[in-house]
């Protein structure tokens, strides 16, 4: 089960996934969130295939959960998350 997507920055602005998410058939995915905030992407991180999914939201908050809704559409399962 995967965890919390955490995003580490990039040389040139935009944000990467740290770790590898995987999805139900074992395929295995990283999420991107562009330069300007206002857009993201899913790619497959085995290979240098073309965009999965293509997101665009109004802030970086709204294009993170946009992107893991994706992930979860594609298959990808989350642990659930609580605040203690």
């Amino acid at each position: 089960m995967n965890v919390r997507i955490r995003y580490s920055k990039l040389n040139d602005g935009s944000f990467v996934s740290m770790r590898v998410i995987t999805g139900a058939e074992g395929k295995e995915y990283r999420s991107y969130i562009l330069p300007n905030g206002q857009a993201g992407e899913i790619r497959l991180a085995t290979t240098d295939e073309p965009t999965v999914a293509k997101i665009a939201g109004p802030s970086p908050h709204k294009v993170k959960i946009g992107l893991k809704n994706a992930l979860e559409a594609l298959g990808c399962k989350f642990n659930k998350e609580t605040r203690g």
